[in-house]
């Protein structure tokens, strides 16, 4: 799915991505708005201020 998302959204482009992704080992460890989600780009976000 990241794979082709990035095929649609050219590197540098304006704006964040729509989809954020988390492994289910991830989510199996954390609270969904605790956990560290993957941007298309590969960088680290988290839904709750740190």
């Amino acid at each position: 799915m990241i794979e082709a998302l990035r095929s649609i959204q050219p590197p540098g482009a304006p704006g964040s991505s729509l989809f954020l992704f988390a492994s289910r080992d991830d989510l199996r460890v954390a609270d969904p708005l605790t956990a560290a989600w993957r941007g298309v780009d590969g960088s680290l976000r988290w839904p709750l201020p740190q």
